[in-house]
């Protein structure tokens, strides 16, 4: 993990991670199955089970919302809206 983010909601649990492989995926461009590839070198992840935080002990659901390539994750607060969330994933931290 990279670092701890707050949004401009007033959540304070979003993190910033980067990850040892990217993530390339495709996107499609309105209606006329034209895409565009995305490469992702970063996430941002948050627990989705209510009381149940990011640690070493935990396997929680998370959203799992996309930082661009070239997209920069702002100093705090971000705004969460910016970032496309198309995954929810099981997370494992590693000490």
């Amino acid at each position: 993990m990279r670092r701890r983010c707050a949004t401009t909601t007033g959540v304070d649990d979003w993190y910033l991670v980067d990850l040892a492989e990217p993530i390339e995926l495709q996107r499609q461009l309105g209606p006329e199955f034209r895409f565009e590839l995305w490469v992702i070198h970063q996430v941002l992840i948050r627990s989705r089970w209510a009381g149940v935080p990011l640690g070493p002990d935990t396997q929680p659901s998370v959203f799992l919302l996309l930082v661009r390539e070239g997209q920069t994750v702002s100093e705090e607060p971000i705004a969460i809206d910016e970032f496309v969330h198309i995954y929810w994933a099981r997370c494992t931290v590693v000490a």
